[in-house]
């Protein structure tokens, strides 16, 4: 019991600097990530956050997709695909969409389909007037998911899912394609867990 106080002792001691200052040499260095890489599902993975909720039992998200596509930032502020699993449930995906544009009127995205003109699980969440610059222009957002079965998944993990939003505008609507290595990574993480 002496041995285990003294190395006790010692650790404490030796680790003091690093939880006064973390500033010091001393402290070992934290592990960074490196830059993400969407070609990459194990760069993906990393970049992956894991939760447990209370309500949601255990919970990963996916990094933001936005960043994958840049030319989405125009009407997107985040599409990410979440993977829960609890016990009412079971295994759900879900890719939640944040449309977030300014425009003469509010898009009212409706729905979604595949190219192949295949209707996925759309459901609506919210939508919003944020503020107007003008009489002419307003900004609006407007949030979305699409349901995904672990089959679809499973379908699209060697190419890429493609789809379109649609609303008022009608077919001249958002194409939308996420890269198949995206869900690759989500498959990977489940072995993970």
């Amino acid at each position: 019991m002496k041995l285990f106080n003294a190395v006790l002792s010692v650790f404490i001691l030796t680790s003091a600097p690093c939880w006064a200052d973390s500033k010091e040499e001393t402290c070992p260095p934290e592990k960074e990530i490196a830059p993400l890489n969407w070609k990459s599902a194990k760069s993906i993975k990393e970049h992956m956050v894991y939760k447990l909720v209370p309500v949601k039992g255990e919970q990963t998200i996916a990094p933001n997709i936005v960043l994958y596509d840049p030319s989405l930032a125009d009407t997107f502020s985040e599409i990410y695909l979440e993977r829960t699993e609890n016990l009412d449930d079971g295994e759900r995906f879900t890719l939640h969409i944040i449309a977030q544009y300014s425009d003469k009127k509010q898009r009212n995205y409706s729905k979604a389909k595949t190219p192949k003109g295949k209707p996925l699980n759309f459901s609506k969440q919210s939508q919003s007037k944020l503020n107007c610059d003008s009489e002419d222009t307003c900004q609006y957002q407007e949030k979305m998911e699409i349901g995904i079965d672990f089959f679809e998944i499973v379908d699209v993990v060697t190419s890429r899912l493609e789809f379109t939003l649609i609303g008022d505008m009608g077919e001249e609507s958002n194409s939308i394609k996420v890269p198949g290595k995206y869900f690759l990574a989500m498959m990977q993480s489940i072995q993970a867990e």
